[in-house]
């Protein structure tokens, strides 16, 4: 029930709604206690780290440092350990989407420590463009003013087309990314 003189709109109710579920998750939250088992070895030269998962190929759950203390305590450390697994995982990582303006100042602020008028500044030189030693000065960025991360398909083409031919087919996306 809404009191007089008060508002709820179609949106202002479900958002409103929203909100108060999430509240009342975040009361209700109980935090659980974990804890976690890392070891360093070293054979030779080769170094590598592992985590604790189980014992007898059966995973074992850490809640307190009593359940960690047993595991410790049953270790020999002058026993040789037993790799029983290992994953190789290969993973692929997506590229950054292309720049807007405010992902680029917080770039520049976050790597850089730029201020915003710097990023602009240094943004504004480099559309004007650089003498790169080819008969005059070339822009190296297109418009730095935009809140699009699109790119045209015309450009995607041409990218790939440098890609294949100057670097290879691993280097160059089988599919382009949307944005």
């Amino acid at each position: 029930k809404i009191k007089k003189g008060l508002s709820a709109g179609r949106v202002q109710s479900i958002a409103l709604n929203l909100i108060i579920q999430r509240e009342k998750e975040i009361r209700d939250f109980k935090p659980e206690e974990y804890w976690t088992i890392d070891a360093k070895f070293k054979k030779g030269r080769t170094k590598f780290e592992a985590d604790f998962w189980g014992v007898d190929n059966k995973k074992k759950k850490l809640s307190n440092e009593k359940d960690v203390k047993e595991v410790i305590e049953k270790i020999d450390k002058d026993k040789p350990f037993n790799v029983i697994n290992i994953e190789q995982k290969e993973r692929k990582r997506m590229p950054p989407l292309p720049f807007t303006t405010s992902t680029m100042q917080q770039t520049a602020n976050n790597n850089l420590k730029f201020r915003t008028q710097k990023t602009m500044m240094v943004a504004q030189q480099l559309y004007e463009g650089i003498n790169i030693g080819r008969g005059g000065a070339v822009g190296l960025i297109t418009y730095m003013r935009t809140d699009s991360t699109r790119i045209s398909s015309v450009a995607k083409h041409e990218a790939a087309v440098f890609l294949h031919e100057n670097y290879g087919e691993e280097y160059a996306a089988s599919k382009p990314r949307q944005g």
